[in-house]
């Protein structure tokens, strides 16, 4: 008996710090969102898609090769990562980027700009990534080059 209220005393401070990076990344991304004017609500997923320009190609599908030309940015504006001049290609639907990437691109058509402000739960959620800390709303602005066969 004694030995699960060591248990409970020793994992309560780790739920309850879980609980605090999440609703401080919440607080943030809420800031976020009021200083820049932005009332566009969330996809059903939490993800919130911004389309900047329409693009006027192709729509792309799961099991799509895909092109983009993309930057992402911490909620600071901090850039954390761009593509080269050749753009970036991956798989639609495959896991090879963050869910909310993938679900943001599947919104798109050639040519197509947007801004994806993607919660941690739809990024890399509570796990440290490189130099992507644990809980990091991400942004990322997108530009679907091409979509094609490889």
């Amino acid at each position: 008996m004694q030995l699960k209220y060591f248990f409970f005393l020793i994992f309560l401070p780790l739920l309850l710090s879980c609980y605090d990076k999440s609703e401080r990344e919440q607080d943030l991304l809420d800031e976020y969102l009021e200083n820049n004017n932005i009332d566009t609500p969330p996809k059903s997923s939490g993800l919130y898609y911004i389309e900047k320009k329409e693009g006027t190609g192709k729509a792309p599908k799961r099991g799509s090769y895909v092109t983009i030309m993309y930057r992402g940015k911490f909620i600071d504006g901090e850039v954390f990562d761009e593509s080269d001049a050749d753009g970036f290609i991956f798989r639609l639907g495959y896991g090879m980027v963050v869910t909310g990437l993938d679900e943001g691109v599947s919104y798109m058509r050639e040519g197509g700009i947007a801004t994806l402000i993607i919660p941690s739960f739809l990024g890399y959620g509570t796990y440290r990534h490189g130099d992507i800390p644990a809980y990091s709303t991400l942004i990322f602005e997108v530009k679907l080059i091409e979509i094609g066969n490889l």
